[in-house]
C-alpha cells in the first residue's frame, strides 16, 4: 500500500514533508504530488541523520521535488521525480554539506528550472565536501533556462559527482 500526499502548501519549507534535526528517516511507498514550498515542495530534508526514500514518487511539485541539506547519508532507490519546477535544482537540490547522496535505479524526468536559474534536474552548491552518485538511472527531458538542464554541480572542497550507467 502507498501513502498519498497531495495538494499541500507551505509558505516556508517542506510542502509535503519537512524533516529536520538529528533524526534518521526511512520512507517507503510514498506518492507526493502537487505540493509547493519555498524549498522542498515535495520533501525538505535538513537533518544530520540518514534519509532513505524507496519505491516512491514525487511529481508536479514547485520549490524542488527533493531538498537535501543535511550532513547524513541520503539514499534514493527505485523512485520517480517528475514534473517539478524550482529556481535551483528542480528535481533535487543538494546543499553541499558533509553528507552523501546515492540515487539508484530511479527516473528523473520532465523537471524544469525557472526564473533564469540553474539545474533542471540536480543542482549542488556550497563550500564543504559532499558526494553524489547516480547508478542505473533514467534522466531525460529536464531543462534549465541557463546552465545544467541535467546537472549543475557547483560544490566546493573535494566534492564529487559520479554518474554510472544512466540513460
Amino acid at each position: 500500500d502507498y501513502v498519498n500526499i497531495s495538494n499541500c502548501t507551505a509558505t516556508g519549507n517542506g510542502g509535503a514533508l519537512h524533516i529536520n534535526g538529528s533524526v534518521s528517516s526511512t520512507l517507503n511507498h510514498i506518492n507526493i504530488s502537487n505540493c509547493s514550498a519555498g524549498a522542498g515542495g515535495g520533501i525538505y530534508m535538513s537533518s544530520s541523520g540518514s534519509f532513505t526514500l524507496n519505491s516512491s514518487s514525487i511529481s508536479n511539485c514547485s520549490g524542488n521535488g527533493l531538498y537535501l541539506g543535511g550532513a547524513g547519508a541520503n539514499t534514493i532507490t527505485s523512485c520517480t521525480i517528475s514534473g517539478c519546477a524550482a529556481a535551483d535544482g528542480a528535481a533535487i537540490l543538494i546543499v553541499s554539506t558533509a553528507g552523501s547522496t546515492t540515487v539508484n535505479s530511479s527516473t528523473i524526468t520532465g523537471n524544469k528550472g525557472v526564473n533564469n536559474e540553474l539545474g533542471g534536474t540536480v543542482r549542488s552548491y556550497g563550500t564543504t565536501v559532499s558526494t553524489a552518485t547516480f547508478n542505473n538511472c533514467n534522466i531525460y527531458n529536464n531543462s534549465s533556462p541557463q546552465h545544467g538542464g541535467g546537472f549543475y554541480w557547483n560544490a566546493g572542497g573535494s566534492s564529487k559527482l559520479t554518474i554510472n550507467s544512466c540513460n
